[in-house]
């Protein structure tokens, strides 16, 4: 069953587990959690991708703010991450 912080793409159920108002701090951690392989994409920033650096970072997001999403099957790992990354035990990989 889906809710509706969820989405359909590409035959994929796609779950919300955050949002910021912060383009810059949310590709960041996006690009952390495909490092660790977890799938993730970024949500309402469409028409921002082509600016500058600079420019994203004052950035206005639509409604609530930037969503970061992933498949269904990666939200538990997802979330581990993001503590992880928000207590500071990030581990390394080998």
């Amino acid at each position: 069953m889906t809710t509706p912080e969820d989405d359909l793409l590409g035959g994929v159920t796609w779950v919300r587990i955050l949002t910021l108002r912060n383009l810059p701090a949310l590709e960041g951690i996006r690009d952390r959690l495909r490092e660790k392989g977890v799938g993730a994409v970024i949500v309402n920033d469409e028409k921002f991708q082509s600016l500058s650096k600079e420019d994203r970072a004052k950035a206005i997001p639509p409604g609530e703010g930037f969503r970061l999403e992933v498949p269904r099957s990666l939200v538990q790992k997802a979330k581990q991450l993001l503590n992880e990354i928000y207590t500071g035990e990030e581990k390394k990989d080998d």
